[in-house]
């Protein structure tokens, strides 16, 4: 018992990705985790998923409503701004709509649920099945560049 950390028995808490109890989202074999509950490595990718809605049990962590997450609740953030984050600054260009100003979990346009990477809907840059290879472009692509520039600036002291 007492006060470790983590130990003892898994959270009733419900998982936000399945519903289900014993687990956080994060670890949820469902899909939306860094690996997947107790999934070993090097598993083939998961097929997309829809984004989860937030059911009637629900609870927001700003207003403390049933019904609606903290990311779509209707109230304004009331935290102080030492506990909301970085703000953005004139020149922050939003991920979502690309306007300057503000970042894509405060824009006012309709969220762009596709992918970064392939511009498929489904799954985010994340879990995108192309990451390695389009990393592996970038690379290419950053390498060519780096050789047709020379390498500046070394060797001489």
């Amino acid at each position: 018992g007492g006060m470790g950390g983590g130990m003892g028995r898994r959270d009733d808490r419900a998982c936000h990705n399945c519903g289900r109890t014993g687990h956080l989202a994060r670890d949820c074999r469902t899909g939306g985790g860094a690996r997947g509950y107790d999934a070993p490595r090097g598993r083939a990718p998961r097929a997309p998923r829809a984004a989860k809605t937030a059911g009637q049990d629900d609870v927001c962590n700003r207003c403390n409503q049933a019904g609606h997450w903290a990311r779509d609740c209707p109230q304004p953030d009331t935290r102080p701004e030492s506990e909301r984050g970085r703000q953005p600054g004139d020149k922050d260009k939003c991920r979502n709509c690309g306007a300057e100003g503000h970042f894509a979990r405060d824009c006012p346009e309709p969220k762009d649920t596709s992918c970064r990477i392939c511009k498929q809907e489904g799954h985010f840059a994340r879990e995108c099945p192309q990451k390695n290879t389009a990393a592996a472009a970038n690379m290419d692509a950053d390498l060519d560049n780096y050789m047709k520039e020379g390498a500046k600036g070394t060797g001489e002291a």
